[in-house]
């Protein structure tokens, strides 16, 4: 009976070994131990990063006023949302806030329109525009 091809080096009809001895393995075996340490030193998950890591797509570890990122290459760190909020959680407060400002623009008549985008169109910027559209006409509706 012959053996299968595999088995045997095509030079010659011996057994192949191994490319490394197993005493080159000898001391890298995993311990149980190991795994639990490497759990303990993972980063933890972040809230939100700040704008500058985002952009970049580095690690921020979301301290606050600057993360450690920021602070190390004197970057200027800015949050897009509040401490202890998620990014997934503030850009859906903040879509549901143009959603609110587009209903005001819909049911208003041509003059508070006027006035609404006057708010919108400030210095401050849409997101802040936003906001003090709705603290302002919130309670007209």
């Amino acid at each position: 009976m012959t053996r299968p091809r595999w088995e045997t080096d095509s030079a010659s009809d011996r057994p192949i070994s191994p490319a490394y001895p197993k005493q080159a393995f000898e001391g890298l075996s995993a311990t149980p131990g190991s795994s639990q340490q490497r759990a303990k030193e993972r980063r933890k998950l972040t809230k939100a990063a700040c704008s500058s890591c985002r952009q970049r797509k580095s690690k921020c570890d979301g301290k606050r006023p600057a993360c450690s990122t920021c602070r190390t290459k004197s970057r200027t760190c800015e949050y897009m949302t509040e401490e202890g909020v998620s990014s997934q959680s503030a850009y859906k407060t903040r879509l549901e806030d143009y959603a609110t400002v587009l209903q005001l623009l819909k049911r208003a008549d041509s003059s508070e329109c006027a006035l609404i985008l006057e708010d919108l169109r400030g210095p401050k910027g849409v997101v802040d525009g936003v906001k003090e559209v709705l603290d302002k006409w919130a309670e007209h509706e």
